[in-house]
């Protein structure tokens, strides 16, 4: 396509996200996005991955928590039964939130979202028997609340990802 006369001045004469290089004024030599579509591009890009990187360092932070708590669980079978479910399922729903974030389509990102969500689920039933029986106090209790936020920004990213896919 080459600009000339026949482009009136009510027509484009080229789309907006191709520019002429600094260099040369012919068109075919250099494209580039334009710089509003670029930043529109950049932050959304951004903001994404702030809230993935925020949601797991709190599923890491959350999992670190339950490994201190653990500790001072008795040496008992029962004590030492929780403690073991409890370390796997609290750390099984940060891996599989990775997992989600590198999935290779949307139906897997739901999927692995879906597993994180039954694992952070059961790190809060394992929390709750623990609070009754194991160990009594704050950090239970914020454990638990912990637990809960996750789960529900968990299951509100499942929502959206289905929405989004189309999969109501």
């Amino acid at each position: 396509m080459t600009l000339g006369a026949e482009h009136g001045p009510y027509t484009r004469s080229r789309p907006r996200w191709v520019f002429p290089s600094p260099d040369s004024r012919k068109q075919s030599e250099s494209r580039s996005i334009h710089p509003f579509v670029f930043r529109r591009f950049v932050v959304r890009v951004f903001i994404q991955r702030v809230n993935g990187d925020n949601i797991a360092d709190r599923l890491l932070s959350f999992a670190k928590r339950v490994l201190a708590l653990c500790r001072h669980f008795p040496a008992e079978f029962a004590g030492k039964h929780v403690g073991q479910q409890l370390i796997r399922c609290s750390s099984s729903a940060g891996s599989n939130y990775e997992e989600a974030r590198g999935a290779e389509s949307r139906a897997d990102f739901i999927h692995k979202m879906a597993v994180a969500r039954k694992e952070i689920r059961e790190s809060r039933y394992w929390l709750r028997l623990a609070d009754a029986e194991l160990a009594e106090g704050p950090e239970i209790t914020a454990l638990v609340g912990e637990a809960n936020e996750l789960a529900a920004i968990l299951t509100a990213s499942i929502k959206t990802a289905m929405v989004r896919s189309g999969k109501n």
